[in-house]
């Protein structure tokens, strides 16, 4: 970013268009691409083997067809996972979500019974796991779940995002 005098929005303008080829912009392609494994295989589905692309999405996004050779100069390309894969992992994530909706339903009459009683509060797996603490086992993405931020952890008996 520095050395190009560039910000966020140029830099994934050229990450996004098919015609870049600088060097560096291709190793952030490829550092998204080990993020991306690395968070479902962190979720487990290690079923899909996604192969992201260069996709136009929609072009019509609302827009009349009066206006749209005005609001769009270039095309919508997007580095993305192909459509089926996207629809797979969001029905998948929709499926989580919903279990542990039931999960957290189940066990609010639990906590509801317990208040009052004294509780020591600690981190939780996630938040040792992000600390580096514990011996979690991460498959070998220990470096890209740390360096991308993500909040993975060990539940039980399967892998979490996003739930200390």
């Amino acid at each position: 970013m520095v050395r190009n005098n560039q910000g966020l929005t140029a830099i994934y303008n050229r990450f996004h268009d098919p015609e870049e080829e600088d060097p560096e912009i291709q190793k952030l392609r490829d550092l998204h691409d080990a993020m991306d494994r690395a968070v479902l295989d962190a979720y487990g589905w290690t079923d899909l083997r996604p192969t992201c692309t260069f996709l136009l999405d929609d072009e019509d996004d609302g827009i009349d067809e009066e206006t749209a050779g005005k609001a769009r100069k270039k095309k919508p390309w997007r580095y993305r996972f192909p459509d089926d894969v996207r629809d797979e992992v969001l029905a998948r994530l929709l499926a989580l979500n919903q279990e542990r909706a039931a999960e957290e339903k189940a066990a609010a009459p639990m906590a509801e019974a317990g208040k009052g009683a004294s509780k020591k509060k600690g981190r939780g797996g996630m938040a040792r796991f992000c600390a580096g603490e514990g011996s979690e086992d991460t498959g070998g993405h220990e470096e890209v779940l740390r360096a991308g931020a993500l909040g993975v952890g060990r539940d039980g008996g399967g892998w979490v995002l996003g739930r200390p």
